[in-house]
């Protein structure tokens, strides 16, 4: 990618708004992105909203908050990446609105899927691993070990109280 943005495809969305519009385009991705991954997943969430907006013959200035809902609505991808795309949507909105690319951001009030976790992904320890660990700390006779058997069996306790189920029957063993 130049500084120019000259060897970029733009969406045709972008392109048919005109000249400003092409060069904030490419700033938001080059001046106000500064993580490479950030940018990257911005620009796939972005290309994807383009191409539906194509599809729908909608111009960067028809876009409105019930089409931004029609899309987020309509995504088809994991809660996770809806989120993420309407993030990415949202902040690239906000910026053209600051630059008077557009006069508002469809985006502002549109909701996303609600994130909900049944399960964390730390995995507990189970009984045998936790009466691993505090065998080989009991196998050193020093104040480190001390402490250590301490702070895990401190840090197990509280993680067994928030998740009772977890609770590991090694206390009295």
């Amino acid at each position: 990618m130049s500084s120019s943005g000259g060897d970029v495809e733009l969406p045709s969305v972008i392109e048919a708004a005109g000249e400003k519009a092409r060069q904030k385009f490419l700033e938001f991705f080059l001046a106000q992105i500064s993580s490479e991954n950030t940018r990257k997943a911005y620009a796939r969430a972005t290309r994807q909203f383009f191409q539906w907006c194509e599809g729908r013959k909608l111009e960067l200035g028809d876009v409105g908050p019930n089409a931004a809902a029609l899309y987020v609505r309509s995504h088809g991808g994991a809660d996770a990446t809806v989120k993420q795309h309407l993030a990415a949507l949202r902040k690239l909105y906000d910026w053209l609105v600051t630059e008077q690319v557009v006069q508002e951001n469809p985006f502002s009030s549109v909701r996303g899927p609600k994130l909900v976790r049944k399960e964390g992904k730390t995995p507990a320890l189970s009984s045998e691993e936790v009466q691993q660990l505090f065998s080989r700390v009991d196998e050193e006779d020093t104040v480190v070990a001390l402490r250590d058997g301490a702070l895990i069996g401190s840090m197990l306790y509280t993680f067994g109280r928030v998740g009772a189920d977890m609770c590991p029957n090694f206390w009295t063993s």
